[in-house]
């Protein structure tokens, strides 16, 4: 959704963003690097916000890390409750950002909330799990314009 001024990326989840994702959004294109390129598959495409969405189930409580990238500025939030907000504008670096997260037992919502100014616009994530405990990732929905992408587990990222 258009987004000038940047009010949307930062108000505060609304409740179809918390139990996102909806029969409305859909899925995210991902490159075998594991980018998620926003700009053709998002319109509007500048001054923009959108929101992504993956599932994570886990047999246990976890504490992990995500390394995220984004172009431009970035908020990840954990079951409904951010975990990372990063107000910038700058280019795509993968792992550019290490982002502590806890998963409690049974299904986690991460939810990626991405502002875009101008010029390019992509993310990655990726789950760190040092121990390889059971974690099962639900590469869902995403891309809904006012709230769009998406999450998928590697080393590179995010569906």
């Amino acid at each position: 959704r258009a987004d000038p001024d940047c009010s949307l990326f930062a108000r505060a989840l609304e409740p179809a963003e918390i139990d996102a994702p909806r029969s409305d959004w859909k899925d995210v294109r991902v490159s075998l690097e594991g980018q998620i390129d926003l700009r053709p598959q998002v319109v509007p495409n500048v001054n923009a916000t959108v929101s992504a969405v993956t599932l994570l189930k886990a047999e246990e409580a976890l504490d992990l890390r995500l390394l995220v990238g984004s172009d431009d500025a970035i908020n990840i939030y954990v079951n409904g409750k951010r975990v990372w907000d990063r107000h910038v504008h700058r280019e795509l670096t993968a792992r550019e950002d290490v982002v502590p997260i806890h998963l409690e037992a049974g299904v986690n919502r991460l939810l990626f909330r991405l502002d875009q100014r101008i010029a390019n616009w992509a993310f990655t994530a990726e789950i760190v799990d040092p121990g390889r405990r059971a974690l099962e990732i639900t590469p869902l929905i995403g891309l809904q314009s006012a709230f769009q992408p998406t999450l998928q587990r590697s080393s590179s990222g995010v569906k």
